[in-house]
């Protein structure tokens, strides 16, 4: 047996100690608290939907300025906020902002 092998008993208490803290509400919370977040391996991001709005408001730009037909400038005229909008929300999760924090003092 090699020495960095845990024994069949140990791994057994481990797999006990740990489905009791998956169990654990208060101790999920308080790690929430902290800014610890557990997230699903291949979760999708929004960051292939703010390249592919980036990518229309581009395209839509482009020919805009090319054709100057009123319809492309309207598709433009809304794509960009959208997209504007998408990459604050991105940014602003980047960032952590949104978590929940404990009040600031008035002072």
């Amino acid at each position: 047996m090699a020495a960095d092998r845990l024994t069949d008993r140990e791994q057994q208490a481990l797999r006990g100690i740990e489905s009791a803290l998956d169990r654990d509400r208060a101790l999920r919370r308080r790690l929430g608290l902290l800014g610890v977040r557990f997230r699903l391996p291949g979760r999708p991001t929004g960051a292939r939907v703010l390249a592919l709005c980036g990518l229309a408001s581009l395209g839509l730009l482009i020919l805009g300025v090319v054709t100057a037909s009123p319809a492309a400038i309207w598709a433009f005229a809304v794509c960009w906020p959208l997209t504007v909008g998408i990459g604050f929300l991105a940014l602003r999760r980047c960032m952590g902002a949104g978590r929940s924090r404990p009040p600031r003092p008035f002072v």
